[in-house]
């Protein structure tokens, strides 16, 4: 277990984050099922890279943010690429159910040290970390919607678009309520 984080506290944020995390490794399973494989691998101008490589990326983060969890620090920075992880859809599809269950076992939110640019330590939360996350896995899975239109496939249409976004484009567009940050 991290040395900071000893003792979790029960946190709804955190409970949501879980959550909506789950949703993004359900999305890339579901993005598994509906391309194929040559697809998934193909590299597309002027992106010049793969739906598999923003998949592989986005489950490694996902991997280290647990590995740190039971041994500090989170280092994303440090990491073997496994370029199984662009390609082979079973191991893919392995990769997506256990760190589904890994974020299943979070149980609250806890100071959390993470590693930024090799050694400099900085002190974060698994609230944050699971922020972070999810902004990146979303970024990421827009880049593969990109290449995705690229080859012409048909993705699904929320995919790799903001939780905000999403909220926003559901609002009742006859509701002239101002948003909280205008």
């Amino acid at each position: 277990m991290n040395e900071l984080a000893r003792h979790p506290v029960h946190s709804p944020d955190c409970d949501a984050l879980v959550e909506q995390n789950q949703q993004i490794l359900l999305q890339i399973q579901e993005l598994l099922d509906a391309v194929p494989a040559p697809t998934y691998q193909q590299s597309y101008a002027p992106v010049d890279s793969s739906m598999g490589t923003h998949v592989r990326h986005v489950l490694e983060f996902y991997r280290l943010f647990l590995k740190g969890l039971r041994s500090a620090p989170v280092t994303y920075e440090r990491r073997r690429r496994d370029p199984a992880l662009e390609r082979d859809r079973g191991r893919i599809g392995a990769e997506v159910a256990q760190l589904q269950s890994g974020l299943a076992a979070i149980t609250g939110d806890q100071p959390l040290a993470v590693t930024h640019c090799g050694d400099t330590l900085a002190q974060s939360s698994i609230v944050r970390e699971l922020q972070f996350l999810l902004d990146h896995a979303t970024h990421h899975l827009a880049m593969v919607n990109i290449v995705g239109r690229l080859a012409g496939v048909t993705l699904p249409p929320a995919l790799g678009i903001a939780q905000a976004t999403l909220a926003h484009a559901a609002k009742d567009p006859c509701d002239d309520t101002p948003a909280a940050d205008a």
